[in-house]
């Protein structure tokens, strides 16, 4: 038996809001952790597609203006022998908001 690392504990999820006037990097709400814990775990596009127009519903609903959504879905590797850290992007999506 070995030990794998890819679980989610080596993934982790960025979401960021553009605007006119407005780019930022904002944590998954806690409302949107379970649909951020598919993502991890399974990064198929439906679930990023749902991920970025949910944000996008809360940002508006909280009077935020938001033009553009990025969720992105990163991992850590370690090099076999160093065990040296490299991160690396392993999918993107982006929606524009109307």
């Amino acid at each position: 038996m070995f030990a794998a690392l890819d679980g989610s504990q080596h993934r982790w999820i960025r979401i960021l809001v553009f605007a006119p006037e407005r780019s930022e990097e904002l944590d998954v709400p806690v409302s949107l952790e379970e649909i951020a814990a598919r993502v991890q775990l399974y990064p198929a596009r439906p679930w990023l597609q749902e991920l970025a127009h949910r944000i996008a519903a809360r940002e508006k609903r909280r009077g935020r203006p938001v033009t553009r959504v990025s969720v992105e879905l990163w991992r850590t590797d370690y090099q076999p022998g160093t065990l040296q850290a490299n991160t690396r992007r392993l999918v993107e999506h982006t929606l524009h908001v109307d």
